[in-house]
């Protein structure tokens, strides 16, 4: 039946796991759960750590990876595929965020027993089984469609705001972080910016810094033979205990102990 022709699926996995990716181009679209734990989407030139529960998505082509915070497991669950159907399910997700690859859920029960009855069936591999694989898969949107109705959504214009926001933290994370200029350029209180920030992104906008400033600290520890007082400076750093206590706190090791051993 050409019914089930028009998707082809290369992959459902789950990994629970502290590792980090390396960067790559992907050979196919994939739509996943973060179910567990916090990661760090490494895409284009920035990192954003998010906290789970949320569904990302991404296309053919497209170089990203997850990393792990220090300390952190992540549990991911995810599907690959290509084909038409695949392609119009990664649209229609599109159209609910344009401006980001991924959404956070407050409900995700339904949407990861789907996961798992994708994974049973796709590890049986019968041709049973390969049919039921697009069935379950239209049933994965029918459960988010009902989650995204429980949560809160930003208005395209906030949205907009949040990401011309993010996208300046993201290019500059040592300059100041001026909240209330913000809000008054959108006409909204700093609680509801706040508000809207984290809608979007997960967490609020102080801790969205701190994370690009430690993102842009651990490079330049690696990457370069800076002084550790010139890399705490470019990080917003300027006083070095501030710059050690904060690099301790997120790693467990001094900034010299970090570029020795990490």
């Amino acid at each position: 039946m050409d019914y089930f022709n028009d998707i082809w699926f290369r992959s459902v996995s789950k990994m629970i796991t502290s590792r980090n990716g390396t960067r790559s181009a992907a050979l196919y679209g994939a739509i996943g759960i973060m179910a567990g734990g916090k990661a760090i989407l490494c895409i284009g030139n920035g990192e954003f750590e998010l906290e789970a529960p949320f569904l990302y998505w991404s296309y053919p082509g497209e170089s990203y990876c997850w990393k792990t915070p220090p300390g952190e497991i992540r549990e991911n669950l995810w599907v690959s595929a290509s084909g038409t159907r695949f392609e119009r399910m990664l649209g229609a997700l599109d159209r609910i965020s344009p401006h980001r690859r991924y959404l956070f859920l407050k409900k995700t029960e339904m949407l990861i027993n789907t996961f798992e009855r994708m994974r049973e069936c796709f590890e049986r591999d019968t041709a049973f089984h390969r049919r039921r694989l697009p069935l379950y898969l239209e049933e994965l949107m029918v459960h988010l469609a009902d989650a995204l109705e429980t949560n809160e959504l930003v208005s395209s214009r906030m949205e907009k705001a949040v990401m011309h926001l993010t996208t300046r933290i993201v290019r500059s994370p040592a300059a100041a972080l001026d909240l209330e200029q913000e809000a008054a350029k959108y006409a909204v209180s700093v609680d509801y910016l706040r508000h809207c920030f984290k809608q979007v992104n997960g967490i609020s906008p102080h801790e969205f810094q701190l994370s690009q400033r430690y993102a842009l600290a651990i490079r330049l520890l690696r990457e370069t033979e800076l002084p550790v007082g010139e890399i705490g400076d470019r990080c917003g750093f300027p006083v070095h205990r501030l710059f050690t206590q904060f690099i301790r706190k997120r790693s467990g090791f001094a900034p010299r102990d970090f570029r020795k051993y990490m």
